[in-house]
């Protein structure tokens, strides 16, 4: 902050609809709020420090008090989820809404910064003076911009004021959009309220998935576009139809999308669609195969059609595991990722939709047409067990390749199932202790140690990967089995007797054939 306020400071346009919504300028009139809630406390804080001259700090409290009073009849109003979190500067709470979040992150802020200018005033007299006048210049001489308009306008000049400057998200300007265009602009909020809660996590935040979510919905409907193009190709797509029915629409795919993103958490939409599906999800996910999110959107949209039957339902689980088996046969043949994957999928995706695909082996059909899938299992099982799914950053893609094979041995036979506690341990270890696992030579290390046939899924204690370290193979398998019944593999491993470079090999030969019975073309 400078020595002193500046005399004047404009903080920029306020836009208002004539139900006095704010329409823009919600987030500078927040931070002024938040500003005003930061000098209240530290004037309560400077007042509990030491005597102090009352008057000055009555003053410093006038200049702020009637910005934060709490008035049930306040004349502006935000959105619906942030009006009761922000008007309360004590409510903002840390499992609010991830908007409400980051007003706690500002107010943080700038309390930090607040705190920094008044450190150079240790007396109460003297904060408080300098708190009284922050207050002062907010309440004389900020100032805004007011720029009253129709409801149906205030978004269309909304979108027009930020596009021109620094660019909104796709999100931003789809509410903006059907909002302005929908007959009912407090039922068409609701709506795209709506589609926010369907994708929100479980920690509120949305903002990452509803970029993603846009982009593939758009593709699994109406065609390719980027994210740069996207808000133009949308509105263009979307011009003929009611803005309430395509608030529905986005609603009815925002859901569909979130058991994509987080598949552990729509356990409920996965069991309708049959089981095994849940895990083939899991799969595609830890691999990073985001990209068929185009054609499984469309799956499930369209495949089962409008008024799902029971052989609907096994029309989309069929197509749910066959697209997984084909996408790691491709995966390992370098056939995924890239423009020409996701056209692939999106022209499949658009296929559903148009109902020019309909069936599974119509879709297998669309994959070897468009080179997506490997048929030869003897390719799929050479290109399998060479494939590098473990590395030495990131242990993502082998855990799931790994989880994906001990659920296939574990089906419906047995009460265990894989669980989020498994974690990835390298049995030949990636740094051996001096004088430990001698057989090995450090040339053999960075081939050896990131083998699929050398990992194993530990389901163990928290910090059971530090305990086991090291460890020779015997001193590991005694101190794994000390932890309790573990997964099929991971038991069929304890009862190998040594641990050398043949029993790594012969395990990733076994892995890649169980791969091969598993994901069949």
């Amino acid at each position: 902050m400078d020595a002193r306020p500046p005399d004047d400071y404009f903080l920029g346009l306020v836009v208002l609809d004539t139900n006095d919504q704010i329409q823009d300028g919600q987030q500078r009139l927040a931070t002024t709020l938040l500003f005003a809630s930061s000098i209240f406390s530290e004037i309560e804080d400077a007042k509990a420090s030491g005597p102090h001259d009352s008057q000055i700090a009555n003053d410093a409290m006038a200049a702020v008090v009637p910005a934060l009073r709490q008035n049930p009849s306040v004349p502006l109003r935000i959105s619906p989820q942030d009006q009761e979190v922000l008007l309360n500067r004590a409510g903002i709470r840390g499992d609010s809404l991830e908007s409400s979040k980051r007003l706690v992150a500002a107010r943080s802020r700038l309390s930090s910064h607040l705190k920094a200018d008044l450190q150079s005033r240790p007396s109460p007299d003297a904060r408080l003076a300098r708190l009284k006048q922050w207050g002062t210049f907010l309440r004389q001489e900020a100032y805004v911009v007011v720029l009253r308009v129709r409801a149906r306008d205030a978004h269309n000049i909304f979108e027009t004021l930020n596009t021109r400057g620094v660019r909104l998200s796709n999100g931003d300007l789809v509410k903006s959009h059907l909002i302005s265009r929908a007959t009912d602009t407090g039922l068409a909020i609701l709506k795209w309220n709506e589609v926010i809660g369907a994708l929100k996590d479980s920690s509120g935040r949305y903002e990452d998935d509803l970029e993603s979510f846009l982009l593939h919905y758009f593709g699994s409907r109406y065609g390719r576009t980027t994210k740069a193009e996207f808000f133009t190709d949308y509105r263009t797509a979307i011009a003929n139809t009611d803005a309430l029915a395509a608030l529905e629409e986005l609603i009815e795919n925002a859901k569909l999308y979130r058991g994509l993103a987080d598949p552990g958490d729509s356990s409920a939409l996965w069991d309708q669609i049959g089981p095994g599906t849940q895990q083939a999800i899991e799969l595609l996910n830890g691999l990073g195969l985001k990209q068929l999110r185009y054609l499984l959107l469309a799956v499930m949209r369209d495949l089962a059609g409008k008024k799902p039957t029971k052989s609907g339902r096994n029309r989309q689980r069929s197509a749910v595991l066959k697209i997984t088996a084909w996408s790691m046969r491709g995966l390992v043949d370098d056939r995924t990722g890239g423009g020409d994957a996701e056209r692939a999928y999106i022209r499949g995706a658009l296929g559903i939709q148009s109902r020019t695909i309909t069936t599974v082996p119509q879709l297998k059909s669309h994959f070897v047409d468009t080179e997506m899938l490997t048929l030869s299992d003897a390719q799929f099982l050479a290109r399998f067990q060479r494939f590098p799914f473990d590395r030495p950053t990131s242990h993502k893609r082998a855990r799931a390749v790994l989880y994906a094979l001990e659920y296939q041995k574990i089906a419906n036979k047995s009460g265990l199932k894989p669980r989020d506690t498994l974690t990835v341990e390298h049995v030949l270890p990636r740094s051996p202790a001096e004088g430990q696992w001698t057989a090995f030579t450090a040339e053999d290390l960075p081939s050896y140690t990131y083998m699929l046939g050398n990992l194993i899924l530990v389901d163990g204690p928290s910090g059971a990967n530090d305990d086991l370290a090291n460890r020779e193979w015997a001193m590991k398998k005694q101190r794994i089995r000390s932890f309790g019944q573990q997964t099929p593999l991971t038991t069929e491993a304890l009862k190998r007797k040594s641990w050398t470079k043949a029993i790594i090999e012969r395990r990733t030969s076994e892995l890649a054939r169980l791969a091969v019975k598993g994901w069949s073309a």
